[in-house]
């Protein structure tokens, strides 16, 4: 009978010599068989131990990350067993169906990447453990996510925001709207000239933004109004 992969409750590294220091016929054989019986623990300690020895952030992985690697590897597996994949030779289309069930379902296109690129560390490790030479998502296109980070993860609460608003004059209105509604850097916002300012067409021109490239960022309406007053005043 051939021995499973036991998982470890000691710390990453310790887990990552007991695998990586195997035979490499060991290793290949206990990779082999964890794929054959899509045992998702085995699977997830090999990944594991690839992810802590032989990546660039390896055991300082944050356990967010590891999480998420985790939740990716076990939702493959999980599809890889209800739609009788072989893990180690997938068919060419396998792994474009599965992103697409994963989109079906109503995850969001950031979600989807993370169970994608967790899929991916899978083959990875596999390949580590010399157990297969398949990239099956190496060209897989996955969904864009079109949400803009500032509005993802505004840098600013908007009670705070409305708060500063509130206390600020005109000019200092329009810093802060360049800032916080424009997601502009404050070196950005301090470069901004009217010659850079559209209201008709609501965008505005960052001249000289990171790495001295161009943009164009659009005008909240609240930023036009506070740009249209300062016009006034200014």
């Amino acid at each position: 009978m051939t021995q499973s992969i036991q998982a470890y409750t000691g710390d990453r590294l310790a887990q990552a010599r007991a695998l990586a220091g195997l035979t490499d016929e060991a290793l290949r054989v206990r990779a082999i068989t964890a794929a054959r019986d899509k045992a998702f623990e085995d699977l997830w300690a090999l990944t594991l131990a690839y992810l802590s020895s032989d990546t660039s952030a390896g055991v300082k992985l944050s356990v967010h990350t590891l999480r998420a690697y985790r939740k990716g590897v076990e939702v493959l597996v999980e599809h890889a067993d209800a739609n009788a994949w072989n893990l180690l030779h997938p068919g060419r289309r396998e792994p474009s169906l599965f992103v697409a069930s994963l989109t079906a379902s109503g995850l969001k296109p950031a979600t989807v990447q993370a169970r994608v690129a967790a899929a991916g560390a899978l083959y990875r490790a596999l390949r580590w453990a010399g157990a297969t030479d398949a990239d099956p998502f190496a060209d897989v296109k996955r969904p864009k996510d079109r949400t803009k980070g500032v509005v993802k993860n505004p840098p600013y609460r908007a009670d705070f925001v409305q708060a500063m608003l509130a206390e600020a004059d005109v000019q200092e209105q329009v810093l802060l709207l360049l800032l916080t509604h424009a997601g502009l850097r404050i070196a950005e916002a301090l470069a901004v000239e009217w010659e850079h300012v559209d209201l008709g067409r609501r965008r505005l021109l960052v001249a000289h933004g990171k790495g001295d490239k161009a943009r164009i960022v659009p005008l909240s309406a609240r930023l036009r109004e506070a740009l249209g007053e300062y016009a006034v005043v200014a």
